[in-house]
């Protein structure tokens, strides 16, 4: 999943306007010590200026990757590959840390009168720091979750050292979409509110993979789990 942010110069905004940016990815997974690249094409017809940054996931000054370029043009319906790079700054080696990485238009100037609408997208994705000492323990780690259900809410479990963007949930083998969305966090405990949920026997959560694919995993019941949250449920 990804975020789009748009901002505008006037307030009716017509229904046939869209980014001129496109990426070629809806994520990207930083492996330790091995650099990534994310392609920028400009599906417009028109030269477009752009810069991209990398946010922190939570509050903090420090920053842990840079961009090159960080400032690039596009002509019209060419491409710009932006390089990802960790700086020195140290990231758990024990488990996955979260970041955003922004890429924001810079259309060019109106011709046009003062009047003339002028829009900026700005698109916003995942970027995935995993260290290499877990990389052999992703395939399929969403099959250790576990959830525990309290009326029309699910708590998920996640024992693992990976995030996990869950989409949706199946009860019973019926499809369920929570109003949260959010990452659940490595070795964190996740609360999913849904408007009514009936008994479940079984669930499977649906999740998307590396590639941005939507992938199900049937999981376990945690009869241990305690029926109270302590202080571990994560929010984006």
């Amino acid at each position: 999943m990804f975020r789009l942010v748009i901002l505008v110069s006037l307030l009716l905004i017509p229904h046939f306007a869209e980014a001129a940016f496109k990426l070629n990815r809806t994520r990207v997974v930083y492996s330790q010590n091995n650099g990534q690249e994310l392609i920028v094409s400009n599906n417009s017809s028109q030269l477009y200026g752009g810069q991209v940054w990398v946010e922190n996931y939570e509050s903090n000054d420090k920053f842990y990757f840079v961009t090159s370029p960080q400032l690039f043009k596009i002509k019209g319906n060419d491409k710009q590959v932006i390089r990802i790079f960790k700086t020195d700054e140290e990231l758990p080696g024990d488990q996955e840390s979260l970041f955003w990485i922004n890429v924001q238009e810079i259309p060019p100037k109106s011709s046009a009168s003062n009047s003339a609408l002028v829009m900026s997208f700005r698109t916003k994705i995942k970027l995935i720091y995993r260290p290499e000492t877990i990389l052999e323990k992703r395939n399929n780690a969403e099959q250790q979750l576990t959830w525990r259900q309290q009326e029309n809410t699910v708590m998920l479990n996640n024992p693992t050292a990976f995030y996990f963007a869950i989409t949706s949930v199946e009860a019973n083998g019926t499809k369920h979409v929570p109003h949260e969305k959010q990452a659940i966090a490595p070795f964190s405990t996740q609360l999913l509110s849904f408007d009514s949920l009936p008994q479940v026997n079984e669930l499977a959560v649906i999740g998307i993979n590396d590639y941005g694919a939507n992938r199900r995993f049937v999981i376990e019941q945690d009869k241990n789990m305690a029926t109270a949250l302590q202080g571990n449920i994560n929010a984006e």
